[in-house]
């Protein structure tokens, strides 16, 4: 079955696609894109896409040259001066990453349109497949998903979590902790450091004037306490999105954070519940960035 294809047409989807995932890659990666080695880059691409069609390779060397061609694209996008070969391969890795995402999208874009059985036929400029507006349109829409979910899992990747034991008067809770570089909060008298735990995953631990206290933000509850929860307490102003707040900061038996060593250490750090709820993204405590370095 022979098929009419297009070099000129081949040539812009491939040089307009590398470019594309050029410019995601390096926003994933946090590196400054070299415009004039994209553009050069892409060209190259497309030359080679096209030029691909006028000779046979037999399969495996194809294979060997289509791998070369990738990683000397890469390399000359986004080598730098005493670049280490790691940092190219990570980067053609994620090049890759990214092409085969937006080409998933792509397709999924189209195979959902053919689904609603929309008029797709009018749009056609032939027999052979849709105008480059609606393909410069679907690739625009997954380009701009496939970089967000890059720098979503970039970040994710990026946080620092720990898992977090308190134990207050006998009684111990775990919690799923994330490193805050935000949380800042100090006891103002002995300048030890601030967990802040979300009261719901605290309150098994916690005497019920202190879940008054936080629900309410009514320091009156304070006076309520036993005599030996109440030497525990510390009220600590701070500030937030939110504004001013007060933290009803408690000393524990025992805390001990274990990161990603998977060694448990000590701390001497105090926690305060609080209703952080979703704004933790998922975690049950914010962490000070001082107890996981």
């Amino acid at each position: 079955m022979e098929q009419t294809v297009f070099a000129d047409l081949l040539f812009l989807v491939n040089f307009s696609m590398d470019f594309l995932c050029f410019y995601i890659t390096s926003a994933i990666l946090r590196k400054k894109l070299n415009t004039l080695r994209a553009l050069l880059a892409s060209i190259a691409g497309g030359v080679y896409s096209v030029a691909v069609l006028f000779a046979y390779i037999v399969p495996p060397f194809g294979l060997i040259l289509d791998a070369a061609a990738l990683l000397f694209m890469c390399a000359a996008v986004f080598i730098e001066r005493k670049a280490k070969f790691s940092r190219i391969i990570l980067s053609t890795a994620v090049y890759i990453g990214v092409s085969v995402a937006l080409g998933g999208m792509m397709t999924a874009l189209f195979n959902l349109l053919n689904t609603l059985e929309l008029p797709l036929e009018l749009l056609q400029v032939d027999s052979e497949g849709i105008p480059v507006w609606l393909f410069a349109l679907f690739a625009a829409v997954s380009g701009a998903a496939t970089l967000a979910g890059g720098r979503f899992f970039r970040e994710k990747q990026s946080e620092k979590s720990a898992r977090v034991e308190i134990t207050l008067d006998g009684k111990t809770v775990s919690l799923y902790a994330v490193c805050d570089n935000g949380n800042l909060v100090r006891d103002p008298v002995s300048g030890k450091c601030v967990i802040i735990g979300d009261l719901s995953s605290l309150r098994r631990i916690l005497p019920d004037e202190i879940i008054k206290a936080v629900r309410e933000n009514d320091a009156s509850f304070i006076a309520k306490l036993p005599p030996e929860y109440a030497r525990r307490v510390r009220l600590i102003p701070a500030s937030s999105i939110g504004g001013v707040s007060m933290l009803y900061a408690m000393t524990a038996d025992k805390i001990e954070v274990t990161g990603e060593d998977g060694e448990p250490h000590k701390s001497e750090a105090l926690f305060a519940p609080a209703p952080i709820g979703g704004s933790a993204k998922g975690y049950e405590a914010l962490l000070p960035p001082e107890l996981l370095i």
